[in-house]
């Protein structure tokens, strides 16, 4: 038995190498071609619309709601509104007596009167309510056992 030693050949044939990447080329473009065709036809085929010219487009407004056509001004005009609102005195609820005054005004009369102060409360049961409180929701789920 006698074998040769040594390194394997060469066993790769580029010229079909270079065929099947030739081939695979030409298969790609002609397929491009084909999809361009296709699209081609498909895009003749559809129906075109038109849209009218804008001068002679109706002119109905869009249904509520509408878009801002000036958000800037919107919003430049709204806080000159409010801080009207802020600057100014007015009624808020004239049958209850309840009337807004200036922030400015509203701080002097703080630093000047000091906040309220409340007492605190004394000997509450534990779980009770704050004062003004409800107790709503405090009680769900606890049931005391019955013996």
């Amino acid at each position: 038995m006698s074998a040769k030693r040594g390194h394997e050949p060469n066993v790769v044939d580029y010229r079909f190498v270079l065929g099947f990447g030739l081939v695979l080329l030409v298969a790609t473009g002609l397929l491009v071609l084909l999809a361009q065709v296709v699209l081609d036809y498909l895009a003749a085929s559809r129906p075109r619309r038109v849209p009218p010219p804008a001068a002679v487009a109706p002119a109905v407004l869009p249904p509520e709601p509408r878009l801002q056509v000036s958000p800037a001004e919107d919003l430049r005009s709204l806080r000159e509104r409010e801080e009207a609102i802020l600057k100014s005195y007015g009624w808020v609820d004239r049958d209850a007596g309840i009337a807004r005054i200036p922030i400015e005004r509203a701080l002097s009369l703080a630093a000047e009167r000091g906040l309220p102060v409340f007492p605190p409360v004394a000997d509450a049961p534990a779980g009770a309510p704050a004062p003004g409180g409800d107790r709503r929701g405090q009680d769900r789920g606890r049931r005391e056992p019955s013996p």
